[in-house]
């Protein structure tokens, strides 16, 4: 068998047989490792003694007068309106500052007006496009003119 305490990490095994929920072949396979196995005899130990430990303590009894005194603190921490919730967070720093920057945030935002855009500028015209056209209207011109010499 395998170290619960080693392979596992936690010894869910062990706690799993000390609340008396482990099947008897497992339980047998263990109970046969304990008798080899130190560190899980001592894990096994301290998880009895904190069971017994929590069988044994009692709470104190609830002092007279606890349930009253403990809806009257609520009732004084609780505000009743909701003006009186809005009053009391503007007591705090950090709400005024927030809504400080809300303000400029959106001040800033309702003021911005965007530049102008840029006029296009007019295309250049490169100067061999320019004496391709006029070229090639010279060209035009002689031809329409040798139409009407025939």
């Amino acid at each position: 068998m395998n170290c619960p305490v080693r392979s596992e990490g936690r010894g869910e095994s062990l706690l799993e047989y000390c609340a008396g929920r482990l099947d008897a072949s497992k339980a047998a396979a263990l109970e046969a490792h304990l008798e080899a196995c130190p560190a899980c005899r001592d894990f096994l130990a301290n998880q009895e003694a904190v069971w017994h430990a929590l069988e044994a303590w009692e709470a104190p009894p609830v002092s007279p007068g606890f349930d009253q005194r403990v809806y009257r603190m609520m009732e004084r921490e609780s505000p009743s309106a909701w003006w009186e919730r809005f009053r009391t967070a503007w007591r705090r720093p950090a709400v005024p500052l927030a809504a400080t920057a809300a303000l400029l945030l959106v001040a800033g935002i309702l003021s911005y007006r965007p530049a102008p855009a840029p006029e296009q500028p007019a295309q250049a015209v490169e100067i061999e496009q320019v004496e391709r056209a006029l070229e090639d209207l010279d060209m035009l011109g002689q031809w329409s003119g040798a139409e009407h010499a025939l």
